[in-house]
């Protein structure tokens, strides 16, 4: 078998309206009581809260608030690379208190991505990203709260241990670049 490498696209850009969005995010993630779980623990996982199980429910109240932003962002991204368009089939949130961590994983469809709601760029660790081809080799994108990234599904990613007692919330999603 011959391996071929050729460069895909990463993409980070921003939410523009990040900030006067994430206070009403962040208090429909609160309010909310449907289907989330709490302290998610394994070995390599730590996450206070999430709504995975929901997350093909673009009906939940903070999926309402921010998903417009997202799916502007993503866009703009499928465009930039000749695409017509980003389809997102899951859309969900992530708490990371004190000792928060989620370990190295992927994700279905072409791309992933991750917004970062509330993140304090001094305090907070930025996802790690393995590049496949590369044994070992990983690499982060310099983010702050407000930015949106997104790589492909396949290469593996983790949040890394969060040292600080200030809660980290991001959003992921799955995403395919549609050209039709």
């Amino acid at each position: 078998m011959e391996t071929v490498s050729v460069g895909v696209p990463v993409f980070k850009s921003k939410i523009k309206e990040h900030d006067q969005l994430k206070k009403s995010v962040l208090n429909a993630m609160d309010n909310s009581k449907d289907g989330y779980l709490k302290d998610f623990d394994t070995k390599d996982d730590l996450i206070h809260k999430l709504d995975y199980d929901n997350s093909a429910d673009f009906n939940r109240p903070w999926v309402k608030i921010i998903g417009n932003s997202v799916q502007e962002e993503l866009n703009n991204m499928a465009t930039s690379v000749g695409y017509i368009r980003a389809l997102v089939h899951n859309i969900w949130y992530q708490s990371y208190n004190q000792d928060g961590r989620h370990g190295w994983h992927t994700h279905g469809s072409n791309y992933t991505g991750v917004y970062y709601l509330n993140f304090k760029k001094d305090k907070h660790p930025k996802t790690d990203i393995k590049l496949p081809l590369v044994r070992n080799e990983q690499f982060f994108l310099d983010v702050e709260e407000g930015d949106i990234i997104a790589f492909p599904s396949f290469f593996k990613h983790r949040a890394p241990k969060n040292n600080y007692n200030l809660t980290k919330t991001i959003i992921s999603f799955n995403f395919d670049l549609i050209n039709e």
